[in-house]
């Protein structure tokens, strides 16, 4: 009798082991249910883990396009200097504070004009009204964002308006390639983005970490952010 309780009791505490690791209880119902201890986290994939990464100087990156009616395409744009194809929610603020959203999708069908008093516009057929921004400071899509140059000004407004970290390490890149890291965080801040109507050409980016007495990177085309 001991030699056959010996052997009964593991194979009993073995079976009550699977069957609590089979299943659970609702607390409702009583019912077993599936214990999914087993199942991965499912992701979003428009969740910006890591925040913004890669800004571009809109008028900086435009030679190459054509416009349409004084207007580039906001696809053309994307495609040719993005990391990433959009998706997901997209955000457009405004000079005046107005910021809309709509889908990657409703913003890569419009186009950008640079011409009238109401410039940087927003214009194309629009299923969705609200997407009509005009004065656009920026447009957002996760993680890289189109930022507009009409004035100059530190970059440290970029810095507060995006709410990114200047103590990250911020490399500012021109058109033929060269590249500038900022110094630390108050060259990032400090930096003066000066616009097509001050330079005469594109958008320039004045630093004063830069040679002796401080100078430009001249045709400044991105910023990325580690």
């Amino acid at each position: 009798m001991k030699k056959f309780l010996t052997v009964l009791i593991p194979l009993l505490l073995v079976a009550l082991a699977f069957a609590g690791c089979a299943t659970d209880q609702d607390p409702a119902t009583g019912e077993d249910v599936d214990n999914p201890v087993n199942e991965e986290p499912t992701e979003n994939p428009d969740v910006t883990v890591d925040g913004i990464n890669h800004i571009v100087f809109f008028e900086s990156n435009i030679a190459s396009l054509t416009p349409v009616d004084g207007a580039y395409s906001l696809a053309d744009f994307v495609e040719a200097t993005f990391n990433n194809t959009p998706s997901g929610e997209v955000t457009i603020a405004a000079a005046d504070g107005y910021k809309a959203t709509g889908t990657a999708e409703e913003v890569l069908a419009l186009s950008v004009t640079l011409e009238g008093e109401d410039a940087p516009a927003l214009t194309g057929e629009m299923s969705n009204p609200g997407l009509a921004v005009k004065n656009v400071l920026y447009i957002q899509f996760a993680n890289e964002v189109i930022y507009f140059v009409e004035s100059d000004f530190a970059f440290g407004e970029v810095v507060t308006n995006l709410g990114l970290d200047s103590s990250k390490i911020f490399t500012f890149a021109a058109s033929d390639g060269f590249e500038w890291p900022a110094v630390d965080a108050e060259d990032v801040e400090t930096a003066e983005v000066k616009c097509p109507a001050t330079t005469g050409s594109s958008v320039n980016v004045f630093f004063y970490s830069m040679g002796d007495q401080g100078a430009d990177l001249r045709d400044c085309v991105s910023v990325s952010i580690q």
